[in-house]
């Protein structure tokens, strides 16, 4: 009966996020994570990792960083497999972020992406220049119509390199600037390579940026 109080606790909260009403949504998640049984994860595995999954969305998004930690601490305690970790890891870098930990983040961030099968060597301006130039080779034919015709990214695990990747990039500007276009033009060749989402889109930023200093 409890996990049922909770079901409805969470499409309460899906309904309030729906109208960007995340810190109401916030609370009912709360309210639903409060309600879980104690063997809620073993014998409800996947409405317990959702539901915790979409708390710790609307926690970030509202602010509410006093319970967003222990949200995620939660869901990489219990989580069965490493996909199953990446929202956590995903709302847990994006927190540190938030909270001035960058360096952390970045520490983070490098880990996932590694998991991933993503490193990068350190930049040289050697490396740069070729990384720059072969991206260029891979999108100087392209138009318009052919970036609007393109396939969306599908495959999951590729949406989070991609969204990791985003964040990293973002990171790096401030950080690490050298790094930037090795970034940038490796998020385009596996854009152009497995398919577009919204995120791909720093890469392209990142890239004509590269080219204009």
């Amino acid at each position: 009966q409890r996990n049922d109080v909770a079901r409805l606790n969470r499409l309460a909260g899906r309904k309030a996020s729906a109208s960007s009403s995340f810190a109401i949504a916030a609370e009912y998640y709360m309210v639903g994570v409060g309600l879980l049984a104690g063997d809620c994860w073993t014998t409800n595995y996947e409405s317990t990792l959702a539901l915790h999954q979409e708390a710790s969305d609307a926690l970030f998004v509202a602010g509410n960083f006093e319970h967003l930690k222990s949200v995620i601490d939660e869901q990489l305690t219990h989580t069965k497999c490493f996909d199953d970790k990446l929202q956590a890891y995903y709302c847990l870098v994006r927190f540190l972020y938030s909270t001035s930990n960058s360096n952390q983040a970045m520490e983070i961030t490098r880990f996932i992406l590694g998991e991933l099968g993503v490193t990068f060597p350190e930049p040289t301006p050697d490396l740069i220049y070729q990384e720059l130039l072969s991206t260029k080779s891979l999108i100087a034919n392209l138009s318009q119509q052919d970036f609007l015709k393109a396939r969306r990214l599908t495959d999951k695990r590729m949406q989070w390199t991609i969204r990791f990747m985003h964040n990293f990039l973002r990171q790096l500007f401030t950080t690490k600037i050298g790094s930037v276009p090795l970034v940038a033009c490796r998020m385009i060749r596996m854009s152009l390579g497995y398919g577009y989402s919204c995120d791909s889109t720093s890469g392209f930023l990142g890239y004509a940026w590269a080219t204009l200093i």
